[in-house]
């Protein structure tokens, strides 16, 4: 919708030298890589920088790109009416419109791993709540003609205060889901959906497309489907990582504890990276931890004193990370600490650097 030049050419320049995308003194590519694009959120508007552009999508937060790169979904939530506005912008974050304009708030929309689909919960129609219990249906909207269809129904357990600290603003300003806390829905194509079925984040239902039994992991939040759609990996409680086989759906927690908090794979869907959290706020360490999904070979790849970090998210290149990082700060502080977005070598150890002022990144695939 809206582009500026001015100002950001530095920080442009520095995004496509982390990505890796300028080429090499004496280089000549027989293809010219795309420009990466990075999505992100500041103020409450979403924004892509892109090849010195910057373009502001819309109003929103959740900005996440379709597998094939081809467009951003992102959502508004409308508290008051308790309803969320999903949108879709083109590859570049420009024409957005929205697509589904009374979702449920509760769970974050994403796409479905062939890029056809946006996922989404509504409330089931007829189901009533019973107190903080509320019947959800997962629907998939096919992008090219609107057409949807349900793909399963699960109770989602909300009831989760409004009211938070400055720290926990700063939290939910960084990892933008439904009152800050960990949201996924993932459809494994064909016939498993992963969705989170609590607001505190803890706990993941498991659906089989068609009907048949609801499996519900309690203490589980935060799935990521592997590139190869076999696995989802999760936050499995008590700082263990879990790993859900999608054609079984059986589960596995694998013994380092790691304290994860976002997760992502690699494009081979042989090693993992997540976000160690920190203890205490004030004082912990934020670390960017690669793992192997039997999670017998762990190392850290960068360390940061900070109270969180969120957002964690691999370029299309695989060699660089960003997140968002919340400064050090007590849950007795006045105002919330600053949120930035960080650079994390992904290969090799390497020092965490800030690049740009706000939250939720995302690379462009």
């Amino acid at each position: 919708m809206h582009k500026q030049q001015c100002g950001i050419a530095a920080l442009s320049t520095a995004v496509l030298v982390l990505s890796g995308a300028l080429p090499r003194p004496g280089a000549h590519a027989a293809v010219t890589p795309p420009a990466p694009a990075l999505a992100y959120v500041a103020n409450g508007q979403v924004a892509v920088i892109e090849a010195g552009n910057l373009t502001v999508a819309g109003t929103g937060q959740n900005p996440l790109w379709a597998p094939n790169a081809s467009s951003l979904l992102f959502d508004a939530p409308d508290m008051m009416a308790g309803n969320m506005i999903i949108s879709v912008a083109d590859q570049h974050g420009a024409n957005a419109h929205v697509i589904v304009s009374r979702a449920n708030p509760a769970v974050n929309p994403s796409w479905s791993p062939d890029s056809q689909y946006v996922l989404y919960t509504i409330a089931a129609p007829g189901a009533k709540a019973k107190g903080p219990m509320v019947t959800l249906q997962v629907r998939a909207m096919r992008l090219a003609t609107g057409a949807t269809k349900t793909l399963g129904t699960f109770t989602f357990a909300g009831g989760c205060s409004l009211a938070s600290s400055a720290l926990q603003a700063a939290f939910a300003q960084a990892q933008g889901s439904y009152l800050g806390a960990p949201s996924t829905l993932i459809w494994a194509q064909p016939a498993t959906v992963v969705v989170q079925s609590s607001c505190t984040g803890q706990g993941l239902t498991l659906l089989k497309v068609g009907g048949g039994a609801v499996q519900t992991l309690k203490g589980w939040s935060g799935g990521v489907l592997s590139p190869d759609g076999k696995s989802v990996v999760a936050s499995a409680g008590g700082g263990k990582v879990g790993i859900i086989a999608v054609a079984s759906r059986s589960t596995k927690v694998l013994a380092p504890k790691l304290s994860p908090g976002s997760l992502v794979w690699l494009p081979n869907s042989k090693q993992v990276f997540t976000i160690s959290q920190p203890v205490n706020p004030a004082t912990g360490m934020v670390s960017v931890v690669r793992f192997s999904p039997d999670g017998k070979t762990t190392s850290t790849l960068g360390s940061v004193r900070a109270a969180a970090g969120f957002h964690l998210s691999l370029n299309h290149l695989g060699d660089h990370l960003v997140m968002a990082l919340v400064a050090s700060g007590s849950p007795k502080v006045g105002a919330p600490p600053a949120v930035s977005v960080v650079d994390v070598p992904a290969l090799s150890p390497g020092v965490p650097t800030p690049i740009i002022a706000g939250g939720q990144p995302a690379w462009r695939p």
